[in-house]
């Protein structure tokens, strides 16, 4: 946080964690489905910042939001917010008290034609097409699978 309190904005090369916390969100050859980003209702879209965090807090944060549902913590898909705003999606930090690098994903709105319904097409285009597996540079797949250590 800045020392005014606000929240600093998202650089695009910052990497974004999506906790998976449902195991038909992840393919058999370890990518992640769209599923695991289709908008709630809301159509923001909860991601957690890695800004300033260690992997084990990362982590942590991630089997709160999994301890939340009751789910259990499977995984987390990571990208980058420039990956998301290829697709005319935004991402906004919007902390929370039990998370400060909480962040949505949301539809890019114009001045005059609004926003209208965000549609899980631009964010399922994030998603690796099937039989892709995870690669270890984004330039080639732009979410990586990271699984917890049990």
């Amino acid at each position: 946080m800045s020392v005014d309190g606000a929240m600093p904005s998202i650089a695009n090369e910052e990497l974004l964690a999506r906790f998976i916390v449902f195991s038909r969100w992840i393919r058999s050859n370890q990518t992640v489905k769209p599923d695991a980003f289709m908008p709630p209702s809301t159509l923001d879209l909860s991601v957690t910042r890695h800004k300033d965090l260690s992997i084990q807090t990362l982590w942590q944060i991630g089997q709160q939001v999994a301890d939340a549902r009751p789910a259990t913590l499977y995984g987390r898909a990571d990208l980058t917010a420039t990956e998301v705003r290829r697709q005319k999606l935004e991402v906004e930090p919007r902390p929370v008290p039990e998370n400060l690098n909480h962040a949505s994903i949301k539809k890019l709105c114009s001045g005059t034609g609004g926003c209208g319904a965000l549609r899980g097409e631009a964010i399922c285009a994030l998603i690796p097409r099937r039989g892709r597996t995870p690669s270890s540079r984004f330039r080639h797949n732009p979410i990586q699978i990271a699984i917890p250590s049990r």
